[in-house]
């Protein structure tokens, strides 16, 4: 995490506007990044619970909503990893039930 600060001195200190902007800014930052990833997951499972996107959200249940079969979760958890380059320990998985 990349926090800029505007040096309003030249002993180092900024101004409090100044902070407070910059939190905001790197915060707009993140929620971009969060909503990156979850599109990019929600993607993921449409394609391999072979269902649209758009029926999809953070809340869906994964197990009640779509299907408890194993195959399609492991092609989920494969194109998370794909997509993301990222690991996903099967067992781990197993404990969410969620998107």
């Amino acid at each position: 995490m990349n926090v800029i600060w505007q040096l309003a001195e030249d002993d180092g200190t900024a101004a409090e506007g100044e902070k407070a902007e910059a939190e905001t800014v790197e915060a707009a930052g993140i929620e971009d990044a969060v909503d990156e990833v979850t599109r990019t997951v929600i993607d993921c499972c449409a394609e391999a619970y072979n269902v649209e996107a758009e029926e999809l959200t953070p809340a869906t249940n994964i197990r009640e909503d779509l299907s408890n079969q194993s195959m399609k979760m492991i092609a989920f958890i494969s194109a998370i990893e794909d997509e993301l380059d990222v690991t996903i320990e099967i067992r781990e998985a197993a404990n969410y039930f969620t998107i």
